[in-house]
């Protein structure tokens, strides 16, 4: 393979959209915007302490805004989060196409996110990312393989890949510290 590379065109309906919603919620074109996806399928998920705690962690080091993206099933993520965390969260959860999520991705600094569709997409545009991966296949799934902009944190264990939905244990997300992702975020911000 030569071209590894996929196409994701962003309208321009969708980028002034999304340009005019961020200026509603008080986040400018000169703002740090840092996108935080919680969702995927529940084996995928990283706890939702823990994005708490990288949000922390991020806004003591800098100036910055964060965005919280999923579709409408996630909303409880989106709310869980919103409360643990004193930060302010601008949520997108549940309001976007795909066009308008891609717009929304193209615009942040940075990405951080589970295993999930929204993972790629920034992958694919080229948006810095750190990519959290659990339980999938890492040969098939790493977002490496489509943009140099990508810090993936994955720890295999015995247990992994595998194909589960649900899991009781998440030991391969476990594995991977708030202090890990600030790390990353920070170095690629």
């Amino acid at each position: 393979i030569e071209d590894q590379s996929i196409s994701f065109k962003i309208t321009e309906d969708s980028m002034q959209k999304i340009n005019k919603i961020l200026i509603n919620n008080g986040i400018s074109g000169n703002d740090i915007v840092i996108g935080i996806h919680p969702g995927g399928l529940p084996s995928r998920r990283w706890a939702i302490e823990k994005f708490c705690k990288v949000i922390d962690n991020i806004y003591e080091k800098m100036s910055c805004k964060f965005i919280i993206t999923g579709d409408k099933e996630e909303l409880g993520l989106a709310k869980r989060l919103t409360k643990i965390t004193n930060v302010k969260l601008v949520s997108f959860v549940g309001e976007l196409n795909i066009n308008e999520l891609g717009a929304l991705i193209k615009r942040c600094n940075l990405y951080i996110s589970n295993d999930t569709g929204p993972m790629h997409i920034a992958a694919i545009l080229k948006t810095p990312l750190v990519a959290i991966l659990g339980p999938g296949d890492i040969t098939r799934y790493d977002p490496r393989n489509i943009s140099d902009k990508v810090t993936v944190l994955y720890e295999e264990t015995e247990c992994s890949p595998c194909a589960k939905v649900n899991c009781k244990e998440l030991k391969c997300l476990d594995i991977i510290s708030p202090q890990e992702v600030t790390k990353v975020a920070l170095e690629l911000l």
